[in-house]
């Protein structure tokens, strides 16, 4: 089902299944958001969860035990139900069922919150361990934003900036196997902006650990259009798209895909969360458009 909000900056958008945000529209009636074509990428915005990024050979063992789950999880995947929908809010909720306990063997439920503030949409992430065991997962998000705006453009008219120079080192991410090596690259060099071309995701997202910086906006000189994501408190940050395709992600994580060398056991996976019993974790970030 389909749910809007809106006031009077922006409009949004958003399917029940995956609890996606679906289109982000200014005041001008520009919409920010991919739009799923499936020619290049079939999604919007989803939900990362429980595992962010792809496990080796899409299994992973927890208490000798071998289960089986796909890339970036099945939160995305699966209808949400809402629980309040205002003109400028909107809630959703998933719970845990037989159909998660195969793919994840804990009881918890997750409330993705939407709110509307001027130009700003925030974005609150709630996870709550129904178990009696501490529960183990990530999460993140998967924003995929227009880029370039208007057909005139391409995307070498574009650049990605940080809010602070940073000398950053990227995860290396095998573009074949979706794993991680164990090596990174440099990147940055007290630097502030990534310049965008058809070569930028040739080999896969940039993935980076630990930034200084809180946001980061694609901007281009030949407009005055922005859109920023803050994300301050995520660990992991990762920007990606398809090489040719007409949009970036600006992706904020906790957690991340597998090492190629993973043993498979889920209790030292790397990036991972571990939420005490009738615990709740709670995370936020926000995407803001400027003109």
């Amino acid at each position: 089902m389909t749910y809007t909000i809106k006031n009077e900056y922006l409009q949004v958008s958003l399917d029940s299944k995956g609890a996606e945000m679906t289109s982000l529209v200014d005041k001008a009636g520009i919409n920010y958001l991919w739009t799923a074509d499936p020619k290049h990428w079939a999604r919007h915005a989803p939900v990362l969860f429980p595992v962010v990024g792809k496990l080796k050979n899409n299994r992973y063992t927890y208490r000798q035990k071998e289960y089986s789950l796909g890339q970036h999880g099945f939160a995305r995947d699966l209808e949400f139900e809402a629980l309040s929908n205002f003109n400028s809010s909107v809630e959703f909720l998933l719970k845990s069922s037989p159909y998660t306990k195969e793919k994840f063997p804990f009881d918890f439920e997750l409330s993705i919150r939407y709110a509307l503030e001027k130009n700003k949409i925030h974005i609150f992430y709630n996870v709550r361990n129904k178990d009696t065991l501490a529960m183990l997962f990530s999460i993140g998000a998967h924003p995929g934003f227009r880029c370039p705006l208007y057909d005139n453009e391409s995307i070498k008219d574009y650049y990605i900036q940080f809010n602070k120079s940073e000398t950053a080192y990227i995860m290396l991410l095998n573009h074949e196997t979706g794993l991680f090596e164990r090596e990174t690259a440099l990147l940055l060099k007290d630097e502030d902006k990534i310049f965008l071309d058809q070569t930028t995701f040739e080999h896969d997202a940039l993935v980076f650990k630990g930034l200084r910086s809180t946001q980061a906006t694609i901007k281009s000189p030949k407009n005055q259009h922005s859109v920023t994501v803050g994300f301050e408190g995520f660990p992991y940050l990762g920007l990606w798209s398809k090489p040719g395709a007409p949009f970036v992600c600006i992706e904020p994580w906790f957690g991340h895909a597998d090492f190629k060398d993973s043993d498979g056991n889920f209790e030292s996976k790397e990036g991972l969360i571990s939420l005490k019993p009738l615990q709740s974790f709670e995370c936020s970030f926000f995407i803001q458009l400027d003109s």
